[in-house]
């Protein structure tokens, strides 16, 4: 199910994670490569813990525990349509098929996790259906 809000979300918190790894790239991360969360483990680990907040976030205005999953599949996807646009400005590079699926599985963990935080917090989904 699609959370335009928590899909907005995502794609907002990559981006302003990305202009913070832009401008202090010399400084923070490792100057000789180009500026991209998976060119610097630092990199890496500020946006993953970035969006690990959006995902806690997100999941804070879930209903259930099912809804708060939901809301963090969308800040993952959000994230990961910025990030493959990213990927392919100016130039993909000769890896871009694996840098794609690694940053998706960082930003998933990331989402998940933050919307894992909430799961004390939250109402099990309403039961198993019957099938009769």
């Amino acid at each position: 199910m699609l959370r335009w809000t928590s899909l907005v979300l995502g794609a907002a918190t990559f981006l302003a994670a990305h202009a913070v790894e832009v401008a202090l790239w010399t400084a923070w991360f490792s100057p000789q490569w180009r500026p991209f969360f998976m060119n610097s483990g630092r990199a890496v680990a500020f946006t993953a813990a970035c969006v690990l907040i959006a995902g806690l976030l997100a999941a804070v205005f879930a209903r259930d525990r099912r809804d708060a999953l939901i809301h963090a599949g969308n800040v993952a996807a959000g994230a990961a349509i910025v990030m493959t646009f990213l990927i392919f400005w100016p130039e993909p590079g000769t890896l871009f098929p694996i840098a794609i699926v690694f940053g998706i599985v960082i930003l998933a963990v990331g989402s998940y996790l933050g919307a894992l935080v909430t799961f004390p917090f939250k109402a099990t989904s309403g039961g198993v259906r019957s099938t009769r």
